[in-house]
């Protein structure tokens, strides 16, 4: 996933490599450990005491040496683009089954999509009474798991994606395939799930509570995507006045027809590399490509 979303520069590569990790010493981890007040940061606090309390205890107690540092940006990981088909092939040897990915990247952080984009979610592939939980594992038995979410970012500055996921034998895989890639371009309709999938929604946030120190997590993660409200109130006045063809609609603008990278996991030597090849430009990853090393 993190190779088909930035390439081989990736979150999950950027690990030291055997030689840093054996010349480094130990005073150097503690002093990173002795520098993290001599850098801008923050202070969050959930307890009984007022603020004015806690200003005087944290002034009392929490020294720093002033001007403080700026923190240093971390590596950038630059997103790929997914217009371009492409199958990525990793080869497990004597596995039995094929795990596949198809994801298509979106547009960036958007709070105006979000509230159609969990309803959709809900409908569509994102639980077990979902369409294509249903569709491709209790219909057609070809997934042992399976389901398709647009999914939001964790920072406004990065990009939405369409992530969908099936698991199933290696022999099925032609079947499997096409099956979700039906789904993802044409969306079926039913009146009774999406009804039930609104008031599942409803029901979660008229009784969902972020209470205590999570009240704190929750801002922070808003204040990531720029925004200084809970989006759920913007989610729950959607949900309540939606209609299936707003589901219909996210699926017509950010789903159907869209390019996708392929990622598969599974023996090479069993796998239909022709009906792969049907879904984009076929390469072969190593190992090494995925793990870094």
């Amino acid at each position: 996933m993190n190779y088909g979303t930035y390439g081989m520069k990736n979150p999950f590569t950027n690990i030291l490599s055997e030689e840093e990790l054996k010349s480094t010493k130990p005073e150097e981890l503690t002093n990173l450990l002795h520098s993290i007040f001599h850098l801008e940061h923050e202070a969050f606090y959930y307890g009984p005491s007022g603020a004015e309390a806690v200003k005087a205890d944290l002034e009392k107690n929490h020294k720093v040496l002033a001007p403080l540092e700026k923190v240093a940006k971390s590596d950038a990981f630059v997103e790929q683009a997914t217009d371009k088909p492409i199958v990525y092939l990793v080869s497990y040897p004597g596995m039995k089954q094929a795990e596949i990915m198809m994801i298509n990247k979106g547009e960036k952080y958007n709070k105006q999509i979000v509230p159609n984009q969990v309803l959709f979610n809900e409908y569509f592939g994102g639980g077990m009474q979902s369409i294509v939980f249903q569709d491709l594992r209790e219909s057609k038995a070809l997934a042992y798991s399976a389901r398709s979410t647009y999914n939001s970012p964790s920072k406004k500055e990065r990009s939405h994606y369409n992530i969908a996921y099936i698991g199933t034998q290696s022999d099925k895989l032609p079947e499997a395939m096409k099956g979700m890639n039906d789904l993802l371009t044409t969306i079926p309709e039913s009146g009774k799930l999406f009804d039930a999938s609104k008031e599942a929604l409803l029901n979660k946030y008229k009784t969902e509570r972020i209470t205590k120190s999570g009240v704190l997590s929750y801002f922070r993660r808003m204040r990531k995507l720029g925004l200084d409200y809970d989006i759920r109130k913007d989610n729950f006045g959607f949900v309540e006045k939606s209609a299936l063809a707003d589901v219909k609609n996210f699926h017509k603008n950010y789903v159907s027809g869209k390019s996708k990278i392929v990622l598969v996991l599974g023996d090479k030597n069993v796998l239909d590399k022709k009906a792969l090849s049907a879904y984009g430009e076929l390469k072969e990853l190593s190992l090494k490509d995925i793990f870094g090393y």
